[in-house]
């Protein structure tokens, strides 16, 4: 059973990066999206790809994308990072799973990152590839 997105109030001119947390283990996406939220990220957060797909065609201004591999839904991971890739190429995206994700897949990664780890050390990891919001390129292609 999947709960609905999470998506924070998104102000006009925002300076917060915006990272959308894919993760079907309420746990691990509460304790990341949490850890996010402590160093000042907006989260959205989705429990499935089905989900993550439909936040990022309704146009929230996402900048990274972190997801997991194996979701339950008719979408996982792999196929998320294909579509993100086709239809946001500019968007960064990281997996962090226990199974790596397929080679073709791997190539397309701005990251991969095995699990179990700590949600403070994913966070140390997305700080190197956060874009500032000079860079951020809120949809435009």
């Amino acid at each position: 059973m999947t709960s609905a997105p999470v998506v924070p109030d998104l102000e006009a001119g925002q300076e917060q990066s915006i990272i959308l947390v894919v993760e079907d283990q309420i746990i691990t996406r509460a304790a990341v999206a949490e850890e996010l939220r402590d160093q000042g990220h907006k989260v959205v957060e989705a429990g499935t790809a089905d989900e993550a797909l439909v936040i990022l065609r309704a146009g929230i201004p996402v900048d990274v994308v972190l997801t997991d591999l194996e979701m339950p839904g008719s979408l996982k991971g792999n196929g998320l990072v294909r579509l993100i890739r086709a239809e946001f190429s500019w968007l960064r995206v990281v997996m962090f799973s226990g199974l790596p994700p397929e080679d073709d897949v791997r190539r397309l990664l701005d990251g991969y990152l095995a699990k179990p780890i700590l949600p403070w050390e994913l966070v140390r990891y997305l700080r190197t590839l956060i874009p500032t919001p000079a860079t951020r390129r809120d949809g435009d292609e």
